[in-house]
């Protein structure tokens, strides 16, 4: 893959370095009059500065913390400077140096040197005066032995720091933050913490625009993960196009609170209703061709017959727009009708006279019919799966809201939705498709084919106007789109979305082989949770990358070259051990970055 391909072009990982190179002559020498220096230094004027610095050292490395925690003590010797006072401060320090100097200063007085009981005379009352200066230099002191420890070894040799003192706190803050409802940042969407750091794991709605692949086993937390993205896209009053293949209520209850808290429209597609939807309705014929052939599973189907379905139902959309048929029949029942040859020859007799397409129109028409009739199978496969879906309980609802009989008013009847996605778009609304394909089977998949059919067709119109959708698709599933949706259609949908500013977000299983090759090398930024298979753990884990290590099987001398070796950036093993609700964030572009330890922390909606 191309980012395989990018992560080959790496650094070696860092060589221990030295301030003082090894092989300049005399350095032992040097460096020991240098430590001597410092041990007299420190005896004169910087004995708690010392003890400090040392403890400091010391818990740092049996903790294994970073050096960042080493501004805690530094800060609190600061204010305790300024509590006391930096020149009261600075007086209390220099006493015992002073007294060490006044003692030295008459070595030529042998009566002097005699009572060396005077040059440590109220010690206890002096080294504790020197504290709140010796957090400040002995913090600072530590963080330059720490660095130069760290410069003087192999990158490879250093010990993976654990979380300290203060990335607990950040932790707890942050997530405090996020569960009150902080999910949405100054420029994208706060999923969790970082369980390393404490820090925000947020994605950018730049990074969220290449388009986003959550992949994982079933209950590990991806819905709810990817949730956090469509909750601040809701916030942030975007709009969301959301299509779950596993149709519980759970989503819908989620997506309805945050509608109801922000104000924001919401709309829901069931087989039970209350929502219609009908997408063939308006459009050019090729437009409405492609979204009826969108819902067949052409799986078997020659590509000959494949474009005779195709001539006949652009003919059959020509048709229908030059002579309509009863106003409150579906698209569906009049596609479904006029697959017949015959019906079709009888409508196409009714289109007046006046219209100006009518005598090609015609021709067209006979030309298809005679096709049909001459070998049935031609559409055999199209009308077998098309009333398959128009029988089907989510098959009922795609037509026209009913009107209301009492006004006669264009407006549908009280509790009935007619669900347009360019109008979502337009008002900045949020719409559910919620299909159990579990239950309802093909008809369910070929029904969100349709709606991903759509999308596509939308993001094609707003490129073409100049207008960016500024909102979010997202296809959630019980084990991954790839159950029965189109391949083909997912991937046009996160290439079209991406350009068009509808970018998708993909909930799939990776304990399958799905998803594909393609809609992999698509996505620009990966959520890894737990992966079960070992071979599904092992590609979850390509997707992070690879980086060069050490060869550990070889002897390294200190004047010979490391033998380095690609590994994987996060291990298929740590991917197998996630718990629920930890992921693995992977972002490809803009800026390549890699986050191992993430937590979900599921925000409450106000």
């Amino acid at each position: 893959m191309a980012f395989l391909r990018r992560e080959e072009r790496q650094r070696a990982p860092r060589r221990a370095r030295y301030l003082i190179p090894k092989d300049m002559p005399r350095r032992r020498e040097i460096v020991g009059g240098l430590y001597l220096v410092l041990l007299v230094v420190h005896v004169l004027f910087a004995q708690v500065v010392a003890l400090v610095a040392v403890a400091l050292v010391a818990v740092t490395r049996a903790a294994r913390f970073r050096r960042g925690w080493l501004a805690f003590p530094f800060a609190v010797g600061v204010l305790w400077v300024l509590a006391a006072g930096p020149a009261q401060a600075a007086e209390a320090y220099l006493t015992g140096p002073r007294q060490l100097l006044g003692y030295l200063g008459g070595a030529l007085d042998p009566t002097r040197l005699a009572d060396s009981g005077r040059a440590f005379a109220g010690w206890p009352s002096w080294l504790g005066r020197q504290l709140p200066y010796a957090l400040v230099l002995g913090s600072a002191e530590a963080a330059v032995a720490l660095w130069l420890s760290w410069l003087h070894t192999d990158a490879w040799r250093i010990p993976e720091p654990r979380a300290g003192l203060i990335a607990l706190l950040r932790r707890f803050v942050t997530a405090r933050s996020v569960r009150g409802g902080g999910v949405v940042t100054k420029d994208g969407a706060c999923l969790g913490v970082n369980e390393a750091t404490g820090a925000r794991v947020a994605l950018s709605w730049r990074e969220v625009g290449g388009g986003v692949l959550c992949l994982g086993g079933s209950g590990t937390g991806m819905s709810t993960t990817c949730f956090q993205v469509a909750y601040a896209a809701i916030r942030r009053r975007r709009p969301v196009i959301a299509l779950d293949l596993a149709g519980g209520e759970a989503l819908a209850a989620r997506l309805g609170a945050a509608c109801a808290a922000t104000g924001t429209p919401f709309q829901s597609f069931t087989p039970a209703g209350p929502g219609y939807y009908e997408p063939m309705r308006a459009g050019d014929p090729a437009r409405r061709r492609d979204l009826v052939m969108s819902m067949v599973d052409w799986y078997g189907t020659t590509d000959q017959y494949r474009r005779g379905c195709a001539r006949y139902l652009q003919d059959v959309f020509a048709v229908l727009d030059a002579a309509p048929g009863d106003p409150g029949a579906s698209v569906l029942d009049e596609v479904v009708h006029l697959l017949d040859p015959t019906a079709l020859q009888a409508r196409a007799a009714r289109i007046p006279v006046y219209h100006p397409g009518r005598s090609s129109l015609l021709e067209r028409v006979r030309v298809s019919a005679n096709l049909v009739t001459a070998d049935p199978e031609t559409v055999a496969a199209l009308a077998a799966q098309l009333q398959e879906i128009h029988a089907s309980a989510a098959g009922r609802y795609l037509r026209s809201a009913p009107q209301s009989p009492a006004s006669q008013s264009p407006a549908p009847q009280r509790g009935a939705e007619q669900i347009d996605l360019e109008r979502v778009v337009r008002d900045r609304a949020v719409v559910l498709f919620s299909l159990d394909s579990t239950v309802h089977g093909r008809a369910a998949t070929k029904v969100a084919d349709l709606v991903a059919r759509d999308v596509v067709a939308l993001a094609a119109e707003l490129r073409r106007i100049g207008v960016d959708g500024d909102g979010l698709v997202w296809v959630d599933g019980p084990h991954g789109p790839g159950e029965g949706m189109g391949r083909d259609v997912l991937a046009e949908l996160v290439t079209r979305g991406r350009e068009a500013g509808l970018p998708a977000m993909l909930t799939v299983s990776a304990d399958s082989s799905y998803p594909a090759e393609r809609i992999v090398d698509l996505a620009g930024t990966y959520l890894i949770h737990r992966v079960n298979d070992p071979g599904g753990a092992e590609r979850a884990s390509r997707l992070a990358g690879e980086t060069l290590g050490v060869d550990e099987a070889t002897e390294i001398d200190a004047g010979s070259s490391p033998t380095f070796v690609k590994r994987p950036v996060v291990a298929p093993e740590a991917i197998q051990r996630l718990e629920d609700g930890r992921f693995v964030l992977v972002v490809k572009t803009p800026k390549h970055r890699v986050v191992r330890d993430a937590h979900t922390i599921p925000a409450e909606i106000a």
